[in-house]
Parts: C-alpha cells; sequence; structure tokens
C-alpha cells in the first residue's frame, strides 16, 4: 500500500521515459502479479509525525505534479491543438556516396511547402538533427500557437522529459561532460517565448491512415 497512485503513473506516464522493455519488465512485476496488489491508501506515515501534526487533506495529486515537473515549459502539451499554425518536422544522419550527409528540414502544414531546411554538421547523430529540427520549428513559433509533428520518439521525449533533467543537470551528463545536443542551442529554444504550442508524435487525420503515436 502506497499513498502515492503507482499503477496510475506507470500506465499513462510511463511510457514517456521508460523504454518499452522496461515497462512491459515494471507492470510485469507490479500490476500483472497475481500475488502483488497495488491500492492508494489515506493511512498516514508514523515518520510525518516527526514534523508535526499530519495533513488530514491530499498534499498533491500525483499525475498532476509529474505532468508539471517533467515540462520543459508550462505551456507545452503533448497533443496536437485544434487552432495555430502546424509544422512538420525531419531530420537525419546517414552515409551517402561515401561520405556522411546530416540535415534537417521543416515542413508547412498548410502549403505543404519546405518552410526550411538545411545541412548539419557530420558528426551529428541522426537523433541530434531531428531533435535540432524540432528545436528550429520552436524558433519559427516565437510568438505563436502551433503544433510541430515529428514520428521521433527521441525528440518527443525530450521535450517532454528529459529536457528538464538536462535543465536539472547543468547540461552535462552522468561522467560531467557536456552534451552534445548542447550545441543545437537546447537551451535558448526553451526560453523562447510564444503563447502555446504542442510537440506531437504521430500523423494528424487527413495527412495518413493513423492518428497514433508512434
Amino acid at each position: 500500500m502506497s499513498p502515492h497512485n503507482i499503477r496510475g503513473v506507470l500506465q499513462p506516464k510511463a511510457e514517456k521515459w521508460i523504454t518499452e522493455a522496461r515497462l512491459l519488465k515494471y507492470e510485469g512485476i507490479l500490476i500483472s502479479s497475481p500475488k502483488l496488489t497495488l491500492e492508494a491508501t489515506a493511512l498516514q506515515n508514523p515518520a510525518q509525525f516527526l514534523y508535526g501534526e499530519p495533513c488530514s487533506e491530499l498534499a498533491h495529486d500525483c499525475l498532476q505534479q509529474i505532468e508539471e515537473q517533467i515540462k520543459i515549459r508550462p505551456d507545452l502539451e503533448g497533443e496536437e491543438l485544434e487552432t495555430g499554425d502546424k509544422l512538420f518536422v525531419d531530420g537525419s544522419s546517414r552515409v551517402l556516396e561515401g561520405k556522411r550527409r546530416s540535415g534537417y528540414a521543416i515542413i508547412d502544414g498548410k502549403t505543404l511547402q519546405v518552410k526550411e531546411s538545411g545541412p548539419l554538421s557530420p558528426s551529428w547523430s541522426a537523433q541530434a538533427c531531428e531533435l535540432y529540427a524540432v528545436l528550429r520549428a520552436l524558433r519559427l513559433l516565437e510568438g505563436k500557437a502551433g503544433t510541430i509533428y515529428t514520428d521521433s520518439k527521441y525528440a518527443y521525449g525530450v521535450v517532454h522529459t528529459f529536457g528538464k533533467i538536462w535543465e536539472e543537470r547543468g547540461l552535462i551528463n552522468s561522467q560531467g561532460k557536456g552534451l552534445l545536443h548542447d550545441k543545437t542551442d537546447f537551451a535558448g529554444n526553451k526560453g523562447s517565448k510564444r503563447d502555446s504550442y504542442s510537440v506531437h508524435t504521430g500523423t494528424p487525420e487527413g495527412h495518413g491512415k493513423h492518428n497514433q503515436r508512434k
């Protein structure tokens, strides 16, 4: 028994920052086990009495707390907006004719024309290129509302979860070295002003057969 909604945290939220293989393992242990039952309880932890009288009211909502803590910006959403601009982004890094080439492109969802594109450093990974494309799209949406579509679960994870962790670490990795992605101007994009925006993975209705996250 726990005062926290463990089941609710694992099922709708964990997929954002836990790999599918690891999530399946956790679900198998904590949710699918026939000998284990997860329940939220209102019972007080005896240790709480060390800090005075325990509070009888709900201290916080677990899911709401997680939503607030993992967002890099309060105006960021995970689902497509009904209004505003729609931008489709992609980045890639591959070997062509014996040379590695990296680049990105941003497509206007209304005109289906290339809004911005360009080459990137050959040393950048495909993930860095995909992230750069999302961040450039954020720059284009500055002062506006809009939705950015990407098929990169990695880029989606960065702006919705990992970016917050990077910020708390000072944009360094676990070995204390600077992140390669710092060159994508991640910190600068975080501070850009826009009315509201969404970074969505998948394909919107009218642009493909499915409208699901990938």
